[in-house]
């Protein structure tokens, strides 16, 4: 049990999604509750409700959020029922991050309210840095961008201090997105290239292919008549965005496509695709990207009340 769930949660880390649930799936179905429910005090955490929610995140990566969320909600419960305080925090950090993906800002803002109670009255800091950052997040999203940017910065040099090294691209991701809808593009494209060379430098790949698609959505805002524009769920650009904005947010893009492809993440790939369709919709022919799209969506087989597929339903960067 243990090893593949330290192959599951390994192989995630480094963008091996196929890998990584097969590992994941394995250390739970290996899990034997009257002994293995002993284990979580001498190793911090219970490992089926970690295995559980780090299931949680390579499904919604590899393009299936509603089993993500529901069985990131399955290590909540199970964590619940063991009462165990630290693997509660666990469960609910990463149900909040699957909530972030599928960019359900209200259900990551009472997520985080909670795991932040939780981690303030065990003393868990690792975890309170987390539910920080998740909170400015969604504070961001629902209307306080000042108090949520502050969250961000904050949760993430607590998180740092905790001498945490993962999940820091993908906070970045997040504190990038927000600096670019509140009109700081060039300072959010400064955040991105750190988030970058962490990806470099320690192999954290899971989130590379959304770090490239934000690069050319940040660019984009710094064109001519790129102020205001959203970084998800976005309208299509202005009609006349400059060639070389449009040719290096084109090749940030078409990067974040193939990456998404290479790992099978087929979420970030719908993403990635919902940007560049966008920037073609009146750019160029958009006949291609459209087909690639349409194709996109048509695997899913789930996740259609989420606004990323909702966007791609309603043909958001589509020329009519």
């Amino acid at each position: 049990m243990h090893g593949h769930l330290a192959c599951g949660v390994t192989s995630l880390f480094v963008g091996d999604l196929a890998v990584a649930r097969v590992h994941l799936e394995q250390a739970v179905a290996h899990y034997v509750g009257d002994e293995h429910q002993a284990h979580a005090p001498r190793f911090g955490q219970d490992a089926r409700v970690t295995g559980l929610a780090n299931l949680g995140n390579a499904l919604w990566l590899l393009g299936f959020p509603d089993q993500a969320l529901a069985t990131t909600r399955a290590a909540v419960r199970w964590a619940e029922q063991l009462s165990h305080p630290h693997s509660l925090a666990l469960a609910l950090f990463f149900t909040a991050v699957v909530h972030q993906r599928c960019r359900e800002a209200e259900a990551v803002r009472d997520l985080s309210a909670t795991l932040l109670r939780i981690a303030g009255q065990q003393g868990f800091q690792f975890w309170a840095a987390g539910g920080m950052i998740l909170q400015g997040w969604a504070l961001v999203e629902l209307g306080a961008p000042a108090e949520g940017i502050a969250r961000l910065r904050r949760g993430l040099a607590d998180w740092r201090a905790t001498g945490a090294g993962v999940n820091q691209p993908y906070y970045l991701a997040l504190l990038a997105e927000a600096l670019g809808t509140t009109g700081q593009p060039e300072e959010g494209l400064a955040v991105l290239s750190e988030a970058l060379s962490l990806v470099c430098d320690t192999g954290e790949r899971f989130y590379e292919a959304e770090l490239h698609r934000l690069r050319g959505e940040l660019l984009l805002r710094l064109a001519p008549g790129g102020v205001g524009r959203r970084t998800t769920g976005a309208k299509v650009p202005p009609p006349r965005v400059p060639r070389p904005h449009r040719t290096q947010a084109e090749n940030c893009f078409r990067q974040a496509i193939t990456l998404a492809r290479r790992q099978g993440a087929k979420s970030l790939e719908l993403r990635a695709l919902l940007s560049q369709a966008r920037l073609v919709g009146h750019q160029g022919s958009p006949t291609a990207i459209r087909l690639q799209l349409e194709e996109v969506y048509g695997w899913f087989t789930e996740g259609f009340d989420t606004a990323d597929l909702q966007e791609a339903k309603a043909g958001e960067g589509r020329s009519s």
